[in-house]
C-alpha cells in the first residue's frame, strides 16, 4: 500500500511541475528500483512539459544500465517527437547503448 501511495504521490507532484518534490518522494521510496521507477516518472512528466533540460538533468540520477534509464530516456524521446522535434528524438534514442 505504502508503495503504490508513493508512486501516485510522486507521479502528482511530477505533473504539477514539483520536480524537485517528485524526485524527493523517490529518494524517499525503501526499495532502489522503485526509486529509479518513480525518476523516470519525474523525467516523463518534465519532457511532457517541455522542460527537456530538466527532464535530462532528473535521467542523470539513474544509472546507465537500468531499464529505468532507457524507460526515461524513451520519454523524452517521446516528447520530443510530439513535440515537432524529431532530430532531438532520434539523438535522445541514439543515446541508449
Amino acid at each position: 500500500m505504502q508503495d503504490s501511495l508513493l508512486h501516485w504521490v510522486g507521479l502528482a507532484k511530477a505533473q504539477a511541475g514539483d520536480f524537485e518534490g517528485a524526485i524527493a518522494i523517490g529518494n524517499a521510496h525503501p526499495d532502489f528500483a522503485n526509486r529509479e521507477g518513480l525518476l523516470v516518472l519525474a523525467v516523463g512528466a518534465a519532457a511532457e512539459q517541455g522542460h527537456f533540460e530538466r527532464a535530462f538533468s532528473i535521467a542523470e540520477g539513474i544509472p546507465s544500465e537500468s531499464g529505468h534509464w532507457v524507460n526515461a530516456l524513451g520519454w523524452i524521446a517521446l516528447a520530443q517527437m510530439k513535440n515537432g522535434d524529431i532530430q532531438g528524438a532520434f539523438e535522445t534514442a541514439g543515446q541508449v547503448g
